[in-house]
């Protein structure tokens, strides 16, 4: 029988419940870039462009010609957290030296 299937129909017995944090169905999966531009309401240039400047958790599934992204929303949600916090702390420490633009 095919493993995965029974990984599957067995969810319920104890010893099969090692595979459950992969089936995670509260880590929903974005498939594209423009899956997650819609997700962050931007472009999808914009979006690569943070990927790589600013650190936008995208994962590669590499292929033998290319690759494919997908992201998480929870690990995105986390990241602009930590984003609007550092926005945040440079615009105070600006307005406190006086350089508010």
């Amino acid at each position: 029988m095919d493993p995965r299937r029974v990984a599957i129909e067995g969810l319920d017995s104890p010893e099969k419940n090692e595979l459950v944090p992969r089936l995670n169905p509260n880590r929903e999966r974005l498939d594209s870039w423009k899956q997650i531009a819609v997700y962050l309401n931007r472009e999808v240039r914009t979006v690569q462009r943070w990927e790589k400047r600013e650190g936008l958790p995208v994962h590669r599934h590499t292929h033998l010609k290319g690759s494919t992204v997908y992201a998480f929303k929870t690990e995105i949600d986390v990241w602009l957290t930590g984003r609007d916090q550092t926005q945040s702390a440079n615009a105070e420490t600006l307005e406190v030296h006086g350089q508010w633009a």
